[in-house]
């Protein structure tokens, strides 16, 4: 394993790559999420390639900017929250000599937390500044299934702890499908 700079180079490096790339696919779906006709390009339907740059609507319209209705259906419209092992100091540092990066975070097109190396603590990055990270609560619903939290809805869902189910057979022997001795 290296061990970056005080500078924290090679970090800088990875994140001068990573987050610009991620923030342009991120807000191209958020975008395109939020107003579909807008900043989208509506349905596939009714597109025409043109010049082999973009698609219209039909055979006379602009070209349109942002992902289909198709491509971001499933999607929920958010920013990327990047999670980055490092200080904040560190993580501010970077943010000052890497502009792109620095105006990303700043400017709330993405979002940002560091994960403190040494104590584990969780800072997120708010109004110019680290704050600590305060969940809203620890407690997960709890399901029997994936089937069970997301059939018959169409909307976005949170996350849920899946309970671990023995098969109906399972319980009858008491014993473990994947050999003596093991357990789930």
């Amino acid at each position: 394993m290296s061990v970056d700079d005080a500078e924290a180079t090679i970090l800088s490096r990875i994140l001068a790559a990573a987050i610009p790339v991620c923030a342009g696919i991120s807000l191209e779906y958020y975008f395109s999420t939020v107003d579909t006709e807008a900043y989208g390009c509506g349905s596939k339907l009714p597109h025409n390639i043109t010049s082999m740059i973009g698609v219209m609507t039909g055979a006379a319209s602009d070209l349109r900017p942002g992902l289909s209705e198709q491509m971001v259906e499933i999607h929920e419209p958010m920013r990327i929250l990047f999670v980055i092992e490092t200080t904040p100091d560190t993580m501010l540092g970077i943010m000052q000599r890497n502009e792109v990066i620095g105006r990303l975070v700043r400017n709330d097109w993405v979002q940002l937390a560091v994960i403190s190396p040494e104590e584990g603590r969780i800072d997120l990055y708010q109004d110019g500044a680290f704050v600590a990270y305060e969940p809203e609560s620890l407690d997960l619903p709890e399901v029997n299934s994936s089937m069970d939290w997301y059939a018959g809805r169409r909307d976005h869902v949170g996350p849920a702890t899946v309970r671990e189910m023995a098969s109906t057979a399972d319980q009858t022997t008491g014993r473990s499908p994947v050999g003596e001795g093991v357990s789930r």
